[in-house]
């Protein structure tokens, strides 16, 4: 049994080795497991991290890596999770789809309704990604 077979086995995928193996296999299955780690990550990560000194984004939370390592074959899973009703998991989607990149396109409509979002961490981040798309036409001053 391989790393990332026995990190799943496990539950939570923790080496970020993995967690890259797992998104480049970009298999529905490994894409619905990592987005189900963000969502339980994000709440309790966010939170850590907003607590530390040394962070500068909540958001960034080990489950990003894998889905980043997943490129196109995740953004249908993560505009689905933009929905979700807690900011911290709709910041962790749209970090994930930063790390992405221009790759994400698709998710541009969706990203620019979460720059009206209530959470500044969730704004924050669709401007970053809207930004590494490269596509800023829904940002104003």
């Amino acid at each position: 049994m391989g790393t990332v077979d026995r990190s799943v086995n496990q539950g939570k995928i923790s080496h970020l080795g993995d967690l890259y193996k797992f998104g480049v296999l970009g298999s529905s299955l490994s894409i619905s497991r990592l987005i189900k780690q963000l969502r339980d990550e994000s709440k309790t990560e966010s939170t850590r991290n907003l607590d530390r000194s040394d962070f500068t984004n909540p958001s960034q939370i080990p489950s990003l890596y894998g889905l980043a390592a997943s490129g196109k074959r995740a953004i249908t899973k993560l505009v689905e999770a933009i929905n979700n009703p807690d900011w911290q998991v709709r910041a962790a989607v749209c970090g994930a789809l930063g790390c992405i990149g221009k790759d994400a396109k698709s998710a541009v409509p969706h990203l620019a309704k979460a720059l009206r979002d209530d959470s500044e961490w969730v704004r924050r981040n669709a401007a970053e990604v809207l930004g590494n798309t490269g596509d800023t036409s829904q940002m104003t001053e």
